[in-house]
């Protein structure tokens, strides 16, 4: 019986072979058109839309509704019963939540001072929280 030689089996380390060839190439890989990788919008070039100034009659969306039947004064809706005015943005806090409220004035003699310890913070707080009950 003669023996079987088989080729040089080694470990390849597929891992290795991607971080340095194929897949660490990817910085130079051209976006698809529309996704990423452009240069970022000009925001000085848009205009800003005012509510004394309406929208374009060539806007995508003015154009939708023209389509399906709503004419300039008339509301929204199968009978026109909607809204006629536009929504009007309003300005909101960044970090502001769900049930958020305007901030309330709060005594000076609560504000958190320098200095104060993480014990005195908790007190000026409890007792801000228990004012604003009352």
């Amino acid at each position: 019986m003669r023996p079987v030689v088989l080729p040089c089996l080694r470990y390849q380390d597929r891992d290795l072979a991607n971080r340095k060839g194929s897949l660490s190439d990817m910085g130079t890989m051209p976006f698809p058109p529309g996704v990423g990788g452009g240069r970022g919008a000009d925001v000085q070039s848009y205009e800003v839309i005012t509510p004394d100034k309406a929208i374009d009659e060539n806007n995508v969306g003015n154009r939708m509704l023209r389509n399906m039947g709503w004419q300039e004064g008339l509301g929204l809706g199968k009978d026109g019963s909607g809204i006629v005015e536009p929504v009007q943005a309003q300005a909101m806090d960044v970090r502001a939540g769900l049930g958020s409220q305007q901030r309330k004035a709060v005594d000076p003699s609560l504000e958190a001072q320098a200095g104060d310890s993480y014990r005195t913070l908790i007190q000026k707080k409890a007792l801000a929280r228990f004012r604003e009950m009352s």
